[in-house]
């Protein structure tokens, strides 16, 4: 048996579509960029690990619940203050 690479990395651009200029530069700043944001309860989290001990301990256990309701209202309240 005998395996060839035929594909090439500059035929892939106009395989999909797209000029091999256009592949190389970003015509949209800030689209395709990853951000990462911590939260402040990721912040208080870390802060304590007895918290999160005790967290991760109800998870394990089967003991953690969360209320639908509860869920609801943080995201209403979320988007209603940005």
């Amino acid at each position: 048996m005998q395996i060839s690479n035929l594909l090439q990395s500059n035929s892939i651009p106009s395989d999909v579509g797209v000029s091999p200029q256009a592949s190389k530069s970003n015509p949209r700043p800030g689209i395709g960029q990853d951000q990462v944001q911590i939260s402040s309860l990721a912040s208080q989290l870390s802060a304590d690990p007895s918290k999160l001990s005790q967290l991760q301990a109800s998870y394990d256990a089967g003991t953690y619940n969360v209320s639908p309701s509860q869920i609801a209202q943080s995201i209403l309240s979320d988007a209603l203050t940005k």
